[in-house]
């Protein structure tokens, strides 16, 4: 009976016997064959991508490839808030948007458009079917009733301009703040700050009070949402537009909206 026996030969000893045979050629000739010549490569998984890299995730918020995220001024936040086209419309009808884009930093209170609704009702400007926004683009500079009222509601924009940027939490009640707008001897006109702590919740609500001319109860305005920050400052959203002058209350049909408190706005300094 013969018995067969299969030897199975790994194949990096297979390997290092076929180059030892050809060391051996190779000195017969005169040649040279090192030990480093003999070094035998590990098998590779041939189910292994050819690529050792590990793939990028593009959710993942720690990716080192991932681009810088965009700074956005003031106007860009404003702008993509939902609830601030008319001041965002405003501020482009009175080329106030490089200025607020400018270096900073600023804080702006930011009135929403129910806000700047109210104001014109208040004010006996009858919008029917058209909006705030149509209404604002619909002021010529060139008309000498459109100029007044602009050059009016540039001085209450610049009213809800601080020059620094302050935080809701670094605000305590009865500070004094000053505005960009400046009055007849150029100082700044000044808000009063608010703070009151629910006796419920213990929320904090923060509010600014004009502090103009106004007669009867002063204008009050509520923040909304505080500390929308921005790559030149902050952004408050409040309720009310404050103005620091007097409405024309008496005669609703005017055409002179708004009794100037002798404003000067940035612009003029």
């Amino acid at each position: 009976m013969r018995l067969e026996i299969e030897t199975v030969i790994p194949n990096a000893w297979l390997t290092r016997l076929l180059m030892s045979s050809l060391c051996a050629g190779a000195l017969v000739l005169g040649g040279a064959c090192s030990d480093d010549e003999l070094e035998v490569s590990p098998p590779t998984d041939p189910a292994a991508p050819s690529d050792p890299a590990a793939p990028v995730d593009p959710t993942d918020p720690t990716d080192p490839t991932d681009p810088e995220p965009e700074e956005k001024d003031i106007v860009d936040i404003a702008s993509e808030t939902a609830g601030l086209e008319t001041l965002v419309a405003l501020v482009s009808k009175l080329d106030l948007v490089d200025t607020l884009k400018g270096e900073g930093p600023f804080t702006v209170l930011a009135p929403n458009n129910d806000a700047f609704d109210a104001l014109f009702e208040e004010l006996g400007v009858d919008l029917g079917e058209t909006s705030a926004i149509d209404y604002i683009d619909g002021l010529d500079e060139d008309e000498d009733e459109d100029e007044e009222t602009l050059e009016q509601l540039r001085s209450a924009v610049m009213y809800h301009v601080i020059g620094e940027s302050v935080l809701a939490g670094d605000i305590e009640d009865e500070d004094t703040i000053a505005t960009l707008l400046l009055d007849e001897v150029e100082e700044p006109v000044t808000l009063t700050a608010k703070v009151t702590t629910s006796d419920v919740d213990e929320t904090i609500t923060v509010s600014f009070i004009a502090v103009g001319t106004n007669e009867g109860d002063p204008i009050e305005a509520t923040v909304l949402a505080a500390d929308v920050e921005a790559s030149n400052g902050v952004v408050h959203i409040i309720d009310t537009v404050l103005l620091p002058f007097d409405l024309v209350a008496e005669d609703p049909s005017s055409v002179e909206l708004l009794r100037p408190f002798n404003p000067r706005p940035l612009s003029a300094r």
